[in-house]
Formats: structure tokens, C-alpha cells, sequence
């Protein structure tokens, strides 16, 4: 039998201040890999005669990097035009007056070959690039810096910090790669981005975090049927309560995460072995459905390895509530 602990650190929504976490849509990018295609959740800004940003990894433009969190991730450029590509979302509420923290994960590209327009011929994107952050008020303004990375030049992934300064209210974020001021000549370059964290309070000084830890919970995790009803006790038995959350983790990112389930993605991550199949109840949203599909991608579970279905999950061999049970194979 397998055994080891799971130590889960959940911060929730329990402020100190008028400020709020701020969630994204689809911060992993996940989707279908394909050049100049935008992920879901994500709406393109930049120059209207240039290609949209690219989801790897598929061997697309030689770029073959696996992904640091999730299954795919983004790749954007700058061309030696000073144009650049950036992306776009509508946060689900206003970011106001304040500092905040924003984690990611970069990386800079050695293999990004592809057209360049502006001196017509096939080239290497491999220049580092900053990763810049605006918010605004209407589509893809860039009215308000709000932070810029130092230059991605690793080509491994790298955690990154960005302390965003709010100075007037914003509702959208705008993401985008940015040439170094010193750049000169022909300078193509690239960034590979993922595992965007919430948008997080902190304190103007220190930098704390302005949100009290909820609960910290040690699950003690084998490979029998008890340890996986033990995990499953925890999951809501509501919808409403299947909220995604903030979760530290001891080392890296934070992370936007549901963290009953991801508890339970972990469980499977360790049990190589085994698979899984969720039972959701015919009337639960796709709410779920994302909450369950980005816990398993941040648990590193292949997709071959999990099924979700819509159906009630009758009989012995489901363990769980009426929401959502689960069937270990």
C-alpha cells in the first residue's frame, strides 16, 4: 500500500480590506494546440495584420516544451516592427485602488521558427522578452501600467512575481510581450506563459498576502477504498459550495484551484495504476465540470487516466454524494 501526506494550505476569501481575489478564466490556457488560435476564456489584442498568439505544445513552430502546469500553455512574440502580441480578459470583478500579487510561469523559447512579415522571411523567435501588464476600462486600452516582469531569458520554466499597482479601478487585464528597451536591429522574440495565479490582495510594504488561511488540512492518502471515501467526505454535497479557491502551496505559484478535488487529483496522480471515472449529476453546471478538469491538469493526471460523465452512479462501486461520486477502477 502506498502511503504519504497531502498537506493543502486553502486561503479563501476572508479579507482584511475592500479588496478581493481576483479569479481568471482559463489561467493555464487550456485548450486544443494549434497556431494562432486564442484559448478560451482569452480575447486578442495587437496589430489587426499580424497572426494571433499560438497554444503548444504540438511541435508547432518547433516548439515542443512540455508544460509547466496544466496541458498546454501559450506562446506569444514581438517582431521586428515593435509589434507585439497581447491578450485580453474581462475580470469577474474590478480590481480596485491597491497592490497586488500575480504568480506565472515563463519561459523564453530557443526553437520558435516562423514568418516574419516585417522582413519578410522565416526567422527564430528566440529573443527574451518582458511580460507587461495593463488594466482598463475598455477593450484592449492599455490606459494603466500595471507592472512588467524582468526579462524571461531562461528557457526552462521559471516562477515569476508581478506586484501589480492599482491606481484606478480596473476591468480588464491585458497581457502582453514586450520588446527590452535596448533592443536593436531585427529583434524577433518569444515567451511561453502559463499557470496565471488569481489576482491576490497585499499588503503596500510588506507584500503579505491580506487573506487569513481558512483551514489547513493533512489527509493521509493510500491506495485502499477507505482513503479515497475519507477524500470524497470532503467534497461539497451543494453546487454553490464547489467554489474555486486560492491555494498556497509550500514552494511555487499560488495556485486558482478547487482544493477538495485537487486533493483527490492528487490521490490518482500518485496511484498510477488505477483510473477514475466521475459520476456528476445531470443538473450540475459546467462549473463542475471545469473545477474537476483543472484539478486533475494541475495534478499532472493524464486525460487517458479520468472520464467525466453526467449520471446518477448507482450501485456499490461509486462512493460519494448525490453531486458528484466517483468510481475507482
Amino acid at each position: 500500500m502506498h502511503r504519504c501526506a497531502l498537506l493543502i494550505c486553502c486561503c479563501w476569501a476572508s479579507w482584511l480590506t475592500g479588496q478581493s481575489v481576483v479569479y481568471f478564466q482559463n489561467p493555464s490556457f487550456e485548450d486544443t494546440p494549434r497556431r494562432s488560435k486564442m484559448p478560451y476564456g482569452w480575447y486578442l489584442c495587437g496589430a489587426n495584420h499580424h497572426s494571433p498568439p499560438d497554444i503548444h505544445p504540438d511541435n508547432i513552430f518547433n516548439v515542443t516544451k512540455p508544460p509547466a502546469d496544466g496541458k498546454t500553455y501559450l506562446g506569444m512574440v514581438a517582431r521586428a516592427d515593435g509589434s507585439m502580441e497581447s491578450i485580453e480578459q474581462v475580470l469577474s470583478q474590478p480590481l480596485l485602488p491597491g497592490r497586488y500579487r500575480l504568480d506565472f510561469y515563463a519561459a523564453r523559447s530557443d526553437q520558435y521558427y516562423s514568418y516574419s512579415v516585417p522582413v519578410d522571411r522565416w526567422v527564430q523567435y528566440d529573443r527574451p522578452l518582458h511580460l507587461t501588464v495593463y488594466g482598463n476600462t475598455k477593450p484592449c486600452a492599455a490606459a494603466q501600467l500595471l507592472g512588467r516582469s524582468a526579462l524571461v531569458q531562461d528557457t526552462a520554466w521559471q516562477a515569476y512575481t508581478l506586484w501589480l499597482q492599482v491606481e484606478v479601478p480596473v476591468e480588464r487585464l491585458q497581457i502582453r510581450v514586450e520588446q527590452p528597451d535596448t533592443a536593436v536591429g531585427n529583434w524577433h522574440g518569444s515567451m511561453l506563459l502559463d499557470g496565471l495565479s488569481p489576482i491576490v490582495p497585499v499588503e503596500a510594504h510588506s507584500r503579505t498576502l491580506l487573506v487569513k488561511p481558512d483551514r489547513v488540512a493533512v489527509v493521509a492518502i493510500g491506495s485502499s477504498s477507505v482513503a479515497i471515501e475519507a477524500l470524497l467526505n470532503k467534497l461539497p454535497r451543494e453546487e454553490q459550495a464547489f467554489s474555486i479557491g486560492l491555494l498556497q502551496r509550500r514552494v511555487g505559484p499560488l495556485v486558482q484551484i478547487n482544493a477538495a478535488l485537487f486533493a483527490v487529483a492528487r490521490w490518482v496522480a500518485r496511484l498510477p495504476e488505477r483510473r477514475v471515472v466521475f459520476a456528476l449529476h445531470p443538473s450540475a453546471s459546467d462549473r463542475i465540470v471545469f473545477a474537476i478538469h483543472r484539478a486533475m491538469a494541475v495534478a499532472q493526471v493524464p486525460a487517458h487516466r479520468y472520464r467525466v460523465k453526467r449520471k446518477k452512479g448507482r450501485g456499490q462501486q461509486w462512493i460519494g454524494n448525490s453531486l458528484l461520486k466517483i468510481k475507482v477502477k
